[in-house]
């Protein structure tokens, strides 16, 4: 599958000066290579790097990606396009479906599950959903038991409301019809200006998962996911992967209480 990656981003309130915010470095690595690698692992050999702040940065490293063994396309907006806008300039360059990610994120999921997940439907788009641990700035979703989104809650959110912690992962698989629903040359997010307004219009569906898939936007965010990636703790939450788990049970659901004593002690009571 065809894999785009938005990396337009500047890292201001991280503090980058001298590179974009796509190549800050990861364990050695830009966080950039690690997704592309990531994806190459999946069966995805053809990238297009969508960049605009100090894009001679990115194109210079990878080139025309040989060196990873992958195929990579740089496309540079004139200005700044935002994530749709970007987006946009790939009309009549993609013909089938393809995956979309966003340059700033720390992932590791099952791509083979969420394509086979994918698969299931014909929509035009088909979202990754997460719970996550800062609702409260996060775009949120309501999601029916179809995984059909049938709602869009844009931060900020009213505090008088209850939502679901069920958030927008800025990743995604797009139809390549959803050309159609970006206006050309102009600024526009993918999630506000696009998906937004094709809810109930258009199918779009929700894969969810609890794999890791989380932004590094802050100083903050960028040192906790920084940790987590090199404490393989990225890797480890991949679903792929065995994890251990822990059963609860205060009502009999599970165990059952014969209330009767252990078999030694009813032996010697000749119970």
């Amino acid at each position: 599958m065809q894999t785009v990656i938005i990396a337009g981003g500047k890292g201001t309130r991280l503090g980058l000066k001298d590179i974009p915010k796509p190549m800050a470095k990861i364990d050695g690595l830009p966080l950039l290579e690690h997704q592309i690698l990531l994806a190459k692992k999946y069966g995805c050999f053809e990238f297009f790097i969508l960049s605009g702040y100090k894009s001679e940065i990115i194109k210079d490293y990878f080139k025309n990606g040989e060196r990873l063994n992958v195929k990579i396309h740089h496309i540079e907006e004139p200005y700044p396009l935002g994530t749709a806008g970007a987006l946009g300039a790939l009309k009549g360059k993609i013909k089938d479906r393809f995956m979309v990610f966003y340059g700033d994120v720390v992932m590791d999921f099952d791509i083979n599950s969420f394509i086979e997940f994918d698969k299931k439907y014909n929509s035009i788009a088909t979202l990754v959903v997460h719970p996550n641990d800062h609702p409260y700035d996060s775009d949120l979703l309501e999601v029916d038991k179809d995984n059909k989104v049938v709602s869009f809650f844009l931060k900020p959110h009213d505090e008088k409301r209850y939502y679901q912690n069920l958030t927008n992962a800025a990743v995604y698989i797009f139809s390549p019809d959803i050309f159609n629903f970006i206006e050309p040359d102009k600024k526009q997010d993918i999630a506000r200006d696009v998906l937004t307004k094709l809810v109930g219009k258009q199918d779009l569906r929700a894969y969810r998962t609890s794999e890791y898939i989380k932004d590094m936007g802050t100083n903050e965010r960028f040192e906790k996911t920084a940790g987590d990636f090199i404490s393989k703790k990225v890797k480890r939450l991949n679903k792929i992967n065995k994890r251990r788990c822990i059963f609860l049970d205060r009502d009999g659901v599970i165990n059952k209480d014969n209330s009767l004593p252990p078999p030694l002690i009813r032996k010697i009571l000749n119970f």
